[in-house]
């Protein structure tokens, strides 16, 4: 006998999630029309009675264990709404409390507060109190901000920047030469067929990769492709097979050394044709899209940096020129104008940040946000609408700002920020978080404690993302700042118990939000269940950068048992994505010997590989894990 919930008892295991009830239209169907509307499985949630009957008759053990999972989140439930009611008490016994007032006074022609700040509450309370009350004389106030030092250089994000800076200038090697294909390959591709190798690689390129970036608008791509006598001659054809051997590289037949002989034809072919298209007026939007698909393969794996720059800025002046001719462009042109200008822009602005210490993520105002055509796809309207919400968050001024300050944090410097700023840092996020459409917001409160628990199971992509993006930036942020050095003056009236109130807020933040990541990492970013498994590799670094600057603070125990997860996912990635012949040694002796002297640069073994930037895109990840394994796990991990 098998048993399902009625329809008006009992919802299904994702609208309970959201505690939400389920909906029929259609009273004989078991699916409901939310998860219909999601296009995921509606699995019911049995009712204890009817569950212990059906145990009872069949002695299903596996059922047993998933009825022991759902009392267990039904116990978590019951505690967070008891903390929830505990909170709400507090706060009603704080409204009832006597209203705090601060002494202030004018020296010198500067607004001074006299009444010293003790408490994190009093902290708080003052930054709303100001920013309500006294925002018209913000030029009175003599602000002193705190001064975060960085004592450590980090492996996943420091050794990179200065590695970057100190290459830009030299011109990379041309690559290839020796690699070929083989013509007595087994492959189902014909290896020397450039019709058949492109036309393999354009499909795969519509199914794995442009359904979630849209950089391309596929029916117009077709027909343009179609049209082209031979596609030998199409700078856009040959970035798009560039671009695809790059991205869908787990999905392709050919090894290294042939993907690197593809590569090396395609992408010369290519930029000839597109230092030709420089001087056609009409050619603008084809100078535009084809340098966007070109980016990730000469910054991303050639390492070419100086090349990659020169590229993306002759780019982004043609954009310039064709935004002034928007009102000649149609829908279709307009939408591939936004997405790879945007695209575009943002390979800029990690130039400037690598190379002259800027961080700039706002947007030219003039692009707005991205549209969507009704004819694409769901997913990628989706996609799109995703990305703008993100970068709604990125492009704020404040976030922009904060993280402007903090960069210098990554390679060893110092950087000063206020009080008051850090004080902002979880309303702005939590404004934010609220703002979002429902389809993209997997909770109510994003900061709490046990949203970790959400992640023992497979999260829907539109839920996942946000949730990443939000934690990934609090991580970063709020661990790079666990420092404070101040110099207590008669004109500083924040105590130094504020200031360590304020550094232990930051330490719950940034533990919280990388045990997130950590079981982010382990159920939802890996390989096996990820459409853009890739994307994991950088979470998997900052959230390795968190552990390292952890690691550095002697305020809090480090957390251990966290680091023994990231290991054992780092091996369970690599064993996918790491290209054949492309291992690193365990001991990761390239940024070692880096390390120790300067001018060994790794660059010059990194480039004996087919793919250099996946060398060293592992050997750093390698590095930072091993480097913190040495300090902190035993021999049993």
């Amino acid at each position: 006998m098998r048993i399902y919930p009625t329809h008006k008892k009992y919802p299904c295991k994702a609208c309970r999630f959201i505690r939400k009830k389920c909906t029929w239209r259609d009273k004989t169907t078991k699916e409901c029309d939310r998860c219909v509307m999601k296009d995921i499985e509606c699995v019911p949630v049995y009712d204890t009675t009817e569950l212990y009957l059906y145990m009872a008759e069949n002695g299903d053990k596996e059922v047993q264990e998933l009825w022991d999972i759902i009392d267990e989140l039904d116990s978590s439930m019951r505690q967070l709404d008891a903390a929830k009611a505990d909170l709400e008490q507090r706060l009603i016994n704080k409204a009832q409390q006597p209203l705090s007032e601060w002494k202030l006074s004018i020296t010198n022609g500067t607004l001074q507060l006299e009444t010293p700040i003790q408490t994190m509450d009093e902290l708080s309370m003052f930054t709303q109190a100001s920013i309500k009350y006294l925002s018209p004389f913000s030029g009175l106030f003599k602000k002193q901000p705190v001064r975060f030092e960085c004592r450590v250089i980090t492996v996943s994000l420091g050794i990179p920047t200065v590695i970057h800076r100190r290459e830009l200038i030299k011109p990379r090697r041309k690559r290839f030469n020796n690699y070929t294909i083989d013509c007595n390959s087994d492959s189902e591709v014909p290896s020397l067929n450039h019709r058949a190798i492109i036309n393999h690689l354009i499909a795969l390129y519509f199914e794995h990769y442009i359904p979630y970036v849209g950089l391309l608008h596929v029916p117009t791509f077709l027909d343009h492709y179609s049209s082209v006598d031979d596609p030998m001659d199409s700078a856009l054809v040959l970035a798009v097979c560039v671009d695809a051997l790059i991205v869908t590289r787990n999905h392709l037949i050919y090894t290294p050394n042939e993907i690197c002989a593809l590569i090396e034809t395609f992408y010369d072919r290519c930029r000839d044709l597109l230092f030709d298209m420089y001087d056609d007026p009409d050619r603008k939007l084809d100078v535009i899209i084809t340098t966007s698909l070109l980016q990730q393969y000469t910054s991303d794996v050639l390492l070419n940096y100086r090349e990659a720059n020169h590229l993306v800025t002759v780019a982004l002046l043609v954009c310039g020129d064709l935004l002034k001719e928007r009102d000649e462009l149609s829908p279709v042109e307009w939408m591939l104008l936004q997405r790879n200008h945007f695209h575009l822009q943002m390979f800029s602005q990690f130039f400037n940040m690598m190379f002259e210490h800027k961080v700039d993520f706002t947007l030219p105002m003039s692009m707005g946000r991205m549209v969507v055509l009704d004819d694409e796809p769901e997913k990628t309207k989706g996609c799109i609408l995703l990305i703008n919400e993100v970068f709604r968050l990125f492009g704020s001024e404040y976030i922009s700002s904060t993280l402007g300050k903090i960069s210098n944090v990554f390679y060893t410097r110092y950087c000063d920020v206020f009080i008051e700023e850090i004080m902002q840092y979880e309303p702005v996020i939590k404004e934010w978080w609220t703002s979002l459409p429902p389809q993209f917001r997997l909770c109510d409160d994003p900061f709490d404690p046990e949203a970790y628990k959400l992640f023992k199971y497979s999260v829907p992509a539109n839920y996942l993302i946000p949730f990443t993006v939000l934690h990934v930036l609090t991580g970063v942020i709020t661990s790079s700042i666990l420092q404070p050095h101040i110099v207590q003056t008669s004109e500083n009236t924040v105590t130094m118990d504020a200031i360590q109130l304020v550094r232990s807020k930051l330490i719950s933040l940034a533990l919280n939000s990388c045990k997130t990541l950590v079981y982010l990492l382990k159920e939802n970013w890996n390989p096996s269940v990820c459409i853009m498994p890739t994307f994991g590799l950088t979470i998997m670094n900052y959230t390795i950068y968190c552990l390292e600057k952890l690691s550095s603070c002697d305020a809090t125990p480090f957390p251990t048992e966290l680091l023994g997860i990231v290991k054992k996912s780092l091996s369970a990635m690599s064993k996918s994505l790491i290209p054949a012949g492309h291992e690193v040694h365990s001991r990761s002796p390239l940024l070692m010997a880096y390390l120790e002297k300067p001018e060994n640069s790794p660059f010059e073994i990194y480039e004996q590989y087919p793919l250099p930037g996946f060398v060293m895109t592992w050997d750093i990840l390698f590095s930072s894990v091993n480097l913190l394994a040495e300090q902190h796990l035993t021999a049993n991990f």
